[in-house]
């Protein structure tokens, strides 16, 4: 697992201070058999920089094979992880990006999801306690 594992370690903070039943791991082991073992009543965000992270990619077959919902939060274009998903979450990063440094795509990851969330937030008002 790469530098998008520390965005999704944020996003399963984040979702578990809000009463979710999150799932997370670095251990790639562990991400296979969670993505085998879901189903259609869960969801799956998979967080790739460049969308074509063969391990990542292999979970979001699993996933959407047991008839889950999935999502995948990377770069804008036509990548692996955006034709196997059900819904991309998109943000836009190039190779030029990769003189900015390697933190470039984590803080794009966190912006876009962070907008969801926020959306999630309004939307869920009372329903969605804090935890923490």
């Amino acid at each position: 697992m790469g530098a998008s594992a520390i965005v999704a370690s944020d996003i399963f903070h984040k979702l578990i201070r809000v009463n979710k039943n999150t799932l997370f791991s670095a251990d790639l082991h562990a991400q296979l058999a969670y993505s085998a073992n879901l189903s259609a009543d869960d969801l799956a965000i998979a967080v790739t920089a460049r969308g074509n992270t063969a391990d990542i990619n292999r979970m979001l077959k699993a996933a959407k094979q047991e008839g889950c919902i999935t999502v995948a939060l990377t770069r804008f274009g036509q990548d692996e992880a955006t034709r196997l998903a059900n819904y991309t979450l998109p943000y836009f990063y190039d190779e030029q990006h990769s003189q900015l440094g390697v933190i470039t795509p984590q803080v794009l990851q966190m912006v876009a999801f962070d907008v969801l969330f926020f959306k999630y937030m309004t939307l869920a008002k009372g329903s969605a306690k804090k935890r923490y």
